[in-house]
């Protein structure tokens, strides 16, 4: 298959490898990938020495494994003999060891995060695109230089050395102005961090203990009557949900060291979703169910599948946001924050996009907001018997006033 982009990557971390070609062929940039564009039966290293040569962007997916592995340096060699442009997505911050740094120390990186956001991702094929807009031969193509060596004329020597100065004079001003103003007492703006928000405390969730992968970690406990034939484990920084074709998934689960509070003492709460890039859509109802102590009175539901968030009272919907769609193998993060607990007014979005705004009457505000809530996840479908995919919850994080 004919192809633009080789995709290197340490297969510990082929999940998000396999979302970025996703992604990047949903795009319509043709990609080649290792194990999938190996022919049977066929020599594995001379498939990729091939693959590179016939290459014109590698596309490193950088982490501490990717750091570790001597394959990639074959393949960042490899890239380099035979002068393919390298774009490093590091999805962990990790420096290059020398060996690696040596192809690497003159390349663009791309900044990530495990997994990768949507806007970061889009952030890689735009860049790709850039460089693919440029023909082989073209002499302009960024972060390219083959143009012949021109002796310079006065007037360039000129501008070569007034123009280095001039941005040393631009910056030296830009650190001593505010250094003065901030002598001298004036006003200065601070950026609001997560401490500043008149929060006192928050829990978060994540999976980033090594320790219990293939298992759980020890805040999940599952009882298998709620879970039947869904396997449920840690796995690649994020807990994986395998749910096997041909049945009607039913599970859910709570956190066990959760603290419990009303609503009105919430001021926000965020996690991260994603769905395998093999995903069929549509797919089983994926996310987190925030509501009253038994999830009957009040219940709070984002997630995937259910095209957004909404509120159901009594099983019965009261409110439902903007649809999102979405892209199987891309996470998402949902927020829901307490805009007012008062009126109990409720603010939903996904990846920084507002989804919706809902306030209850004064008389439910009251009748609610002094109740206990918790949260789970969970995944559920009566109709759907076809899944074909597996559910990733990378991170939970519940900010308290």
């Amino acid at each position: 298959m004919a192809h633009d982009i080789f995709i290197s990557y340490s297969s510990k971390d082929k999940l998000i490898a396999d979302g970025i070609c996703a992604n990047l062929e949903n795009a319509g940039i043709r990609c080649w990938i290792a194990p999938r564009d190996i022919n049977p039966g066929a020599d594995f290293p001379t498939e990729i020495a091939k693959a590179i040569a016939n290459s014109r962007i590698v596309v490193l997916v950088f982490s501490q494994n990717a750091n570790q592995s001597a394959d990639i340096s074959n393949e960042l060699y490899l890239a380099f003999n035979n002068k393919i442009t390298i774009v490093p997505f590091k999805i962990e911050n990790v420096e290059p060891e020398p060996g690696k740094a040596y192809y690497l120390g003159r390349t663009h990186w791309l900044d990530a995060m495990t997994p990768p956001t949507l806007e970061q991702i889009n952030t890689l094929i735009r860049t790709v695109k850039n460089y693919l807009s440029y023909k082989p031969e073209d002499n302009s193509a960024p972060f390219h230089n083959n143009q012949p060596k021109q002796k310079l004329s006065k007037k360039n020597l000129g501008l070569l050395i007034g123009i280095p100065l001039f941005v040393l004079i631009l910056l030296l001003g830009l650190y001593i102005i505010p250094k003065l103003t901030t002598i001298n007492g004036l006003a200065k703006s601070t950026p609001i961090v997560a401490s500043d928000m008149n929060a006192s405390s928050t829990y978060h969730v994540d999976f980033l203990n090594t320790q219990f992968d293939g298992s759980l970690p020890k805040t999940i406990s599952i009882d298998q009557t709620n879970c039947k034939d869904i396997t449920v484990l840690q796995n690649a920084k994020m807990l994986e949900l395998q749910v096997p074709e041909n049945i009607q998934p039913s599970c859910h689960f709570n956190f066990a060291d959760v603290p419990i509070k009303t609503y009105s003492e919430i001021k926000e709460l965020d996690f991260t979703i994603l769905s395998s890039p093999d995903t069929l859509l549509p797919h089983p109802s994926f996310g987190l169910i925030f509501g009253t102590a038994n999830n009957t009175d009040l219940m709070f539901v984002c997630g995937l599948g259910t095209d957004g968030c909404e509120i159901k009272e009594s099983g019965q919907l009261v409110y439902k946001t903007e649809q999102i769609t979405e892209q199987p193998g891309i996470p998402y993060t949902f927020k829901i924050e307490i805009i007012d607990p008062t009126l109990m007014k409720t603010r939903f979005s996904v990846n920084d996009q507002i989804l919706g705004e809902y306030s209850f009457s004064k008389e439910k505000a009251q009748q609610f907001k002094d109740q206990t809530f918790n949260f789970g996840i969970s995944i559920y479908d009566g109709n759907l018997t076809k899944v074909n995919g597996n559910f990733y919850l990378q991170s939970i994080d519940l900010l308290i006033k």
